[in-house]
């Protein structure tokens, strides 16, 4: 396969609801990216799943992880229990990372920028020290113009938290994870209120993206921005995160 064959699989790094993502080495170039792999379990799937790669090529931004390329394998039948003695599957299943997979599926693999930590690794290793404000409003006014350029696109995040939000190698914001960005359409300049699932992490959630009203727009990412500035400003721990949302929710 294309990945076996042009990748080396360092690690797992990420883990979500459609698949994983490795950290690997491209052997050509000896150079390091985030490939994510997400398993199309069936036809029906298809365009949804789709809908990740094809968001990431039509966005451009210093602010949002860098696109390189994707395609999609079919790997034979019993791929990985036949290669599960490779190095790459002992590396990963040593530190039970092995994803597994059904027989006869196909895989989308996207090609990204490696980003090593997170806007959440960050708040977490500041937790119990002095934050730098003027660092603080770098981080959030990257974060809006990333967020106000995709809005610009026609895009919906809707997914906005601080373990969605990187840190390239030059220190500067990275937007990523777009595996539920929807579209939108405007009417005469103006954007329109559109019934769409509910969908999203709850503690970041705006409540008409939660509580089943399927009918909001864009500013249920100007929502989240609202949070995680809170979050940016105020240390606090999780339980105290939820409790902010909870009360945002009652009001």
């Amino acid at each position: 396969t294309r990945f076996a064959d042009d990748f080396e699989a360092i690690k797992v790094i990420g883990r979500g609801a459609f698949g994983c993502v490795f950290e690997a080495k491209n052997v050509l170039e000896a150079k390091n990216y985030a490939i994510k792999r997400i398993e199309l379990p069936s036809c029906s799937d298809e365009g949804k799943l789709l809908m990740e790669m094809r968001v990431m090529a039509h966005l451009d931004h210093p602010n949002i992880v860098r696109y390189y390329t994707s395609w999609i394998e079919r790997p034979p039948p019993r791929y990985q229990v036949n290669h599960s003695t490779s190095s790459e599957m002992e590396n990963l299943s040593r530190s039970h990372t092995l994803i597994p997979f059904s027989d006869n599926c196909a895989f989308i693999y996207i090609q990204m920028q490696l980003c090593t930590h997170s806007l959440e690794d960050w708040l977490r290793n500041t937790h119990e020290i002095p934050r730098d404000p003027a660092r603080i409003k770098s981080i959030f006014k990257e974060l809006v113009d990333a967020v106000a350029y995709m809005h610009d696109k026609g895009f919906i995040h809707r997914d906005l938290k601080p373990s969605n939000i990187l840190f390239d190698e030059e220190n500067r914001i990275r937007v990523c994870d777009m595996g539920i960005t929807s579209e939108f359409n405007k009417l005469e300049g103006r954007e329109v209120t559109e019934s769409r699932t509910s969908i999203g992490t709850p503690l970041y959630a705006a409540p008409e993206q939660v509580r089943h009203f399927w009918r909001y727009t864009s500013k249920v990412d100007v929502f989240s921005l609202g949070l995680i500035y809170v979050e940016l400003s105020v240390q606090m721990s999780v339980e105290m995160r939820r409790t902010v949302s909870a009360d945002l929710f009652r009001h």
